[in-house]
């Protein structure tokens, strides 16, 4: 291999979240090649002589002592959230001088725009990198409703409103499945919501890429995910057709699954805006090359 050529990466996981994988597919379709799977957890020990371009987007992080990552990163800081928890911690001196020398930081939610902006971190709303991916147009829409971590409740409740199968999702995966299967996985189930008449779900990681594909979604504001007040939500709450859970259980005009609502124009607006981003990074930062994004995965 060219030594001069440019060197890609991805980020990688040992979490128990698919929704992880699903962030790094979304970063993928905007690279040539991947060479390089650099794990969340150990940025800072990643080294590598031919610095690849990693997109840098997605949750952050359980191990906060971890960042930021090592000069061999050449990193593009786009749809970064950071939980609330680790914050003071995140952006200690070492880790706020990078975060200003490889910003603007781009921010999936609004809540972590604020925050580094107030921190005089320079950031922007980026939204969510899944709300770029792609309808693949060999999956058909089939006549299933999936229903992604939601209670025995709204379960039961969907399978006495619909004769369609309903399919309950769980996010949670083993951690002894490996790094090439966990991203098989994540694509089978990127596959299943594409193909699903709809989808029910307490899960941001659930509901953006249904958006994406044009599935229709309904995200549930329930105890379980505290909508309204858990900052990952805030600037992407606002794209989906959001019902309380109590109100759901109680009322079936709450959201109707037999003919669900169509995905909002302005949702669909925000995805192809948020590509054309990604695609124009380059004259921003001069940090990455960025192709045409390629089909969604098979």
């Amino acid at each position: 291999m060219n030594s001069e050529s440019p060197h890609f990466g991805v980020l990688k996981y040992s979490s128990m979240n698919i929704g992880d994988e699903i962030q790094s597919i979304a970063a993928m379709r905007f690279l040539p090649k991947i060479d390089y799977y650099v794990h969340r957890e150990q940025l800072n020990r990643f080294k590598c002589k031919n610095k690849p371009k990693v997109i840098m987007n997605g949750w952050y992080m359980w191990q906060v002592k971890n960042f930021p990552p090592t000069n061999d990163i050449d990193p593009l800081l786009i749809s970064m959230h950071v939980r609330r928890r680790i914050r003071k911690r995140f952006i200690r001196p070492k880790a706020r001088k990078y975060l200003i020398e490889h910003g603007p930081v781009g921010c999936r939610d609004l809540d972590t725009e604020k925050w580094l902006n107030e921190n005089n971190i320079p950031a922007y709303f980026s939204g969510c990198l899944t709300l770029t991916l792609q309808r693949n147009p060999m999956i058909k829409r089939k006549d299933y409703i999936i229903a992604v971590d939601v209670s025995k409740e709204v379960e039961d409740t969907l399978r006495k409103r619909t004769q369609r199968p309903v399919y309950n999702i769980k996010r949670h995966l083993s951690p002894y499945f490996n790094q090439e299967e966990r991203y098989k996985i994540a694509k089978i189930l990127l596959a299943v919501y594409q193909s699903a008449h709809c989808v029910v779900t307490s899960r941001l990681h659930a509901a953006m890429p249904c958006l994406a594909l044009e599935t229709p979604v309904l995200l549930l504001d329930s105890n379980d995910n505290n909508l309204h007040n858990d900052g990952r939500f805030t600037g992407l709450k606002e794209l989906c057709n959001i019902v309380k859970e109590n109100d759901f259980l109680s009322d079936p005009n709450s959201y109707d699954i037999v003919t669900p609502p169509a995905i909002p124009p302005y949702t669909l607006l925000c995805g192809i805006s948020l590509l054309k981003l990604v695609r124009n990074l380059q004259d921003i930062t001069m940090k990455i090359l960025l192709l045409t994004p390629m089909s969604s995965p098979n």
